[in-house]
C-alpha cells in the first residue's frame, strides 16, 4: 500500500514533534514491511493537498491540531473541514492523530466516500516537557525532572504510538477489526509494563501513572469509522485517575496537555 505521512511539528509551539518524531520511526518499519511510504515534514495546507494529489495514497496519516469539524496542519493552518477539501479523503483510509476530529469530521468523511476514518472523540492527552530546552524530550529522553532518560523516552513515545499501532496492524492484516485489536493489545502491554516498572522515586511513579492514565483515556476515545461499522476498543484501566492527575499537576512533575485542540484551542471556522 502507499502511505502518506503528514508529519507536522509546530502548532502552538513545538508540541506536534512528539508525534511526528515517532511517526518517522514507524515510516521505516512500514517500508521494511514492503509498503511505499511518503513523508512530508511540516506541510502547509497547500503542501498537504499537493502531496495527496501527486502521490495518490491509499492511506493518510496526519498529526495536527483538530476540532470536531476541522483538521489543521503545520502552524495551525486549516486543511480539511466538513466544508473544505473533504474530497481529498475520498476512497482513502484516514488516520488522524488529532483531538476531537472523529466526532463530526470523521463521520462526514465516511459519508463523503472515505474508506475508513481512525481518530479520537475527545482531546488526546500525553505527558510532555514544558520548558523550551527540552521541547523534543519525547524522542531524546531529556526531561527537567530527573526521570531516567530511558524511562521517560519509553513513556512519552509509548503514548504517541496509539494511532501508529492501529496503522501497523492494518498494514499487517488488511483488516479493520484486527487492526483495532492490535492497537488495544499494544496498549494493554504498555500499561502492564508501566505499572510493573520499578520506579526509583515518587517523581518517576507519578510520571508512570500519568502516562498510564493518558494511554487509557486515549485508547478509550479512539474510534474507527467505516460506512458499515464503528469500532471501539476501551481498555478500562482501574486507576484513581482524578487523584493521579491532580497530584501530577500540583507537584509539577509532569504536565498532560490537550494535544491537537491544545494550548488555546483551535476553533472551527464557520
Amino acid at each position: 500500500m502507499r502511505v502518506l505521512m503528514l508529519e507536522c511539528e509546530h502548532g502552538v509551539s513545538e508540541e506536534l514533534k512528539y508525534a511526528s518524531c515517532v511517526a518517522r520511526m514507524y515510516a521505516k518499519l512500514f517500508r521494511s514491511m514492503g509498503h511505499e511510504v511518503v513523508e512530508v515534514r511540516r506541510p502547509s495546507a497547500s503542501e498537504a493537498t499537493v502531496a495527496v494529489l501527486v502521490y495518490k495514497p491509499d492511506i493518510i496519516w496526519v498529526v495536527g491540531h483538530g476540532t470536531d469539524e476541522v483538521q489543521t496542519v503545520e502552524n495551525l493552518s486549516e486543511w480539511v473541514s466538513v466544508k473544505k477539501n473533504l474530497d481529498l479523503y475520498a476512497n482513502r483510509i484516514i488516520v488522524a492523530h488529532s483531538c476531537f476530529t472523529a466526532k463530526k469530521l470523521g463521520e462526514e468523511a465516511v459519508k463523503r466516500g472515505a474508506r475508513a476514518y481512525f481518530g479520537f472523540l475527545d482531546a488526546f492527552y500525553y505527558p510532555w516537557c514544558v520548558d523550551t530546552e527540552n521541547y523534543n524530550c519525547a524522542c531524546e529522553g531529556r526531561n527537567p525532572w530527573g526521570v531516567s532518560e530511558a524511562l521517560w523516552y519509553r513513556l512519552v513515545t509509548g503514548v504517541q504510538e496509539i494511532s501508529l499501532k492501529f496503522l501497523e496492524g492494518y498494514l499487517k492484516y488488511n483488516d479493520f477489526g484486527k487492526a483495532m485489536e492490535y492497537m488495544r493489545s499494544y496498549a494493554e502491554e504498555f500499561v502492564e509494563w508501566a505499572l510493573r516498572y520499578p520506579a526509583r522515586s515518587p517523581v518517576e511513579e507519578s510520571v508512570i501513572r500519568t502516562a498510564v492514565w493518558c494511554v487509557d483515556h486515549d485508547v478509550d476515545n479512539a474510534v474507527l469509522l467505516t460506512s458499515g461499522e464503528r469500532f471501539t476498543t476501551p481498555l478500562g484501566v482501574s486507576l484513581s485517575t482524578s487523584f493521579l492527575l491532580v497530584v501530577a499537576i500540583i507537584l509539577l512533575l509532569v504536565v498532560s496537555i490537550i494535544l491537537f485542540g491544545g494550548g488555546s484551542r483551535v476553533r472551527s471556522k464557520s
